[in-house]
């Protein structure tokens, strides 16, 4: 391989690296945006939920175009190959993301419509939780540190715990105040798509693992093991 094709190389990757930090912005960016809707008094989000959904499906797209190409036009090695891969699994798992939280604002929208106030608390709890997560895994993908990725694969079984008490609550609502029960039907399954997104930042930790070391992760993990989407 010659010096300017190992450049070419070299320049391909940084560019995916790149984009999935932009995307990876983009998709906290929709989860901020659907998190101040769980609120009584809902606060307009910086930017349309819209736009952003839109800009995180062009990401997407690029990005999997770019490892597309890269693969078709390059002959990588295998610690370069690791790369492209990885990085296409964890934009795809981005892109997840950003739908979950589509359906959190989308679900937020049906409660404010019922007109009866309910207690939003768990739930921005458990939100700002998960934030904490993607926001220290997307610190982890800027510092390609496995890490990182290792400590916040770990504290998954925190979220599952979160989830799992806010969803006896709310079902407890539910069989005991009748004229709440839509809402707090909604809250279940908002709060069921936070845990998953919990899920998708796991699965993008076990990926910076393998991208950087070449190992993978066992999907078992203290207090829960890994779903599927």
């Amino acid at each position: 391989m010659t010096k300017h094709t190992v450049r070419s190389f070299d320049e391909a990757l940084k560019r995916v690296g790149a984009d999935l930090l932009r995307m990876g912005r983009l998709v906290e960016d929709e989860l901020v945006a659907a998190t101040v809707q769980l609120d009584n008094a809902p606060q307009q989000p910086a930017l349309p939920m819209r736009d952003l959904e839109d800009w995180v499906d062009l990401m997407n797209e690029k990005i999997d175009d770019e490892v597309q190409h890269t693969l078709a036009t390059r002959q990588p090695m295998a610690t370069d190959l690791r790369a492209l891969v990885s990085s296409s699994r964890i934009a795809t798992e981005m892109e997840r993301i950003g739908d979950h939280a589509k359906n959190i604002a989308r679900r937020a929208a049906v409660i404010h419509e019922q007109g009866a106030p309910v207690d939003f608390g768990r739930v921005r709890a458990l939100s700002e939780q998960v934030q904490i997560q993607l926001r220290d895994m997307l610190t982890a993908i800027e510092k390609s540190d496995p890490e990182a990725a290792k400590l916040i694969w770990a504290k998954d079984s925190a979220i599952d715990d979160l989830y799992d008490e806010t969803f006896g609550a709310h079902l407890g609502e539910i069989c005991t105040s009748e004229e709440n029960s839509l809402s707090c039907t909604q809250l279940l399954f908002i709060a069921k798509s936070l845990e998953r997104i919990g899920d998708h930042v796991t699965n993008i930790a076990e990926d910076l693992v393998y991208w950087c070391t070449g190992t993978r992760m066992s999907k078992r993990r203290t207090g829960a093991s890994a779903s599927q989407s």
